[in-house]
Parts: C-alpha cells; structure tokens; sequence
C-alpha cells in the first residue's frame, strides 16, 4: 500500500509539472485569467477588419500597402496580414520609416485602472527576420506615446509590451505629463525600417489576437 500511494503522489507531482511548464508555453488567452483581467481584444475571427487599416508614417510614391485576413497560427485563427515595402529614396534613405496597423476605435473605449499595471500582447511572425515591432498610442488628451520594442522572427511569438508608466517613452503633445490618459483615440502596431530595403521587393508582417490587459490592484 506504501509503494502504491507513492507512486500515485509522484505522478500527480509529474502531471502538475508537466500541466505548469504547458500553461508557461501557451498564448495569452489560455493564460492565468485571475491573474490578468483583458480590457479589449481583437481576434479578427469575423474577417474583416472593424476599422483597422495599413499606412507608411509616410507617403512613398509607388508603394502602397495592403491589408487582408488569413490563416492565424492555428486553423481556427485569423490573422491580419500586412503587405508593403521598404525602398530606398534618391538620398539613399531608407524609407518610409515605418509601416502600420492603425485602428482608432480599438481601443476608444478602453478603461483600465489608474494604477494598475498595462501591457498589450499579440501573436505575430514576418517574412523578414530582423525587423523590429512597437506599439505607439495617442491619449484621449492628444499626447503621443511610443513602447520599446521587440525583433521579429519567421516563428510565430507572442509580443508582450508594457503600455504604463516609464515603459513608454512621451513622443510629443500637450500637457507633456507623460501619463497615459485612457481611452485612447489611436492605436498603431509598427514594424520598424530597421534593417534596410525589403529584401524581395515586399514583404509581410502577420497579427492575430491583440488584447490590452492589466494586472488586478491587490487586495487591501
């Protein structure tokens, strides 16, 4: 009988393990929820895209971009998936600087807690290994504000930036408190020129199920 809870009890500690290295593994919706509370989301299950469109921070002339819905990483899964062009200038500039995917209304509604802890997360893979990725948001007040950011592979990974205090940088408006006032009237996912012209004349950059989540106050 001894040898046989033994057993029993070293397998239940097998499974816990096993069950905890597989929920560290997954994507933010099959995380912890009583850890995380999801303020808005976007799974692009409807293919279509609500408001959401692609546009260079500059115009280039010939280039355009190009925005439709496909297989996400899974076949249940939607994506969006992005189109465009890097190309060099007359000056030998890089340009434009960046391309996006822009939705005002995403987030116009979005109200998460003054103090609390802030982060947007989504899935995303390019066809150009290298590039780098930044979430920038435009406040309710008219301020600007950029996250650091993250490279790019050809995998899919799920991209997690902090959207709160000194983890976004203010990149211009009044009253240059550097306090993100929610909701937001913008934003913009950006996949950053770094790394030079698109290497195939065009290339694409895929997102799925982008979700702004804060972490839950303790309890007094």
């Amino acid at each position: 009988m001894l040898r046989y809870t033994t057993k029993l009890v070293l397998q239940g500690l097998c499974i816990i393990v096993i069950a905890a290295v597989g929920s560290a593994a997954g994507v933010v919706d099959e995380a912890d929820k009583s850890q995380s509370t999801i303020v808005v989301q976007e799974t692009f299950d409807a293919q279509e895209f609500r408001g959401w469109s692609t546009q260079p921070s500059t115009d280039v002339p010939g280039v355009k971009g190009d925005l439709v819905s496909v297989e996400g990483s899974k076949p249940e899964r939607r994506a969006a998936r992005l189109g465009f062009a890097f190309a060099i200038n007359d000056q030998d500039k890089v340009i434009p600087d960046t391309w996006k995917l822009v939705s005002s209304t995403f987030a116009s509604n979005a109200r998460p807690p003054k103090d609390a802890k802030i982060r947007v997360v989504f899935r995303a893979r390019t066809s150009q290994p290298g590039r780098s990725v930044r979430v920038m948001l435009h406040d309710q007040h008219g301020e600007t504000f950029a996250t650091g950011t993250k490279r790019l592979t050809a995998e899919w990974q799920t991209i997690e930036l902090a959207l709160d205090g000194e983890s976004v940088k203010h990149w211009g408006g009044d009253p240059g408190d550097g306090i993100v006032n929610w909701p937001l009237k913008l934003l913009a996912i950006e996949v950053i020129h770094w790394g030079g012209v698109s290497k195939e004349g065009r290339e694409h950059l895929w997102i799925e199920d982008i979700q702004v989540l804060y972490d839950k106050l303790p309890q007094e």
